[in-house]
């Protein structure tokens, strides 16, 4: 029976990165997590205002040196409908690699012959 509670080996003490640091990881990485493009091509329905709204809580969180379960809870409500367009939009970005890889496949690796006939291809990195 594996030890458990009181009996259990003390874990590693695990330290999280302060949120200062994430919130600047953040702010870093702003030009690629810029949706406006995605948006202007009709990806998506307009930008994501996720990013300025997680930048936006973290900076209240750090501030307030806190934060409570109900402004936990509304932050979540407001960032979560613009989460589904956001995973399309991935979607829709891995789909068109998939295609632009298979074009590839098929214009360098394959004959006429060959692409005609049904096969499985297993992409993987």
């Amino acid at each position: 029976m594996p030890p458990t509670g009181a009996d259990r080996a003390p874990a590693r003490e695990a330290r999280p990165a302060p949120l200062t640091d994430y919130r600047d990881a953040i702010k870093v990485a702003a030009p690629v997590l810029d949706t406006t493009e995605q948006a202007k091509a009709g990806i998506l329905p307009g930008p994501s205002p996720n990013l300025d709204m997680a930048t936006a809580f973290l900076d209240a969180v750090i501030a307030d040196e806190t934060v409570s379960n109900e402004t936990l809870a509304a932050f979540a409500a407001l960032a979560n409908p613009h989460i589904g367009p956001l995973l399309a939009g991935v979607a829709h970005a891995q789909l068109d690699a998939c295609d632009a890889i298979m074009r590839q496949i098929r214009q360098t690796q394959l004959t006429e012959e060959e692409w005609a006939s049904p096969r499985v291809l297993v992409l993987f990195p």
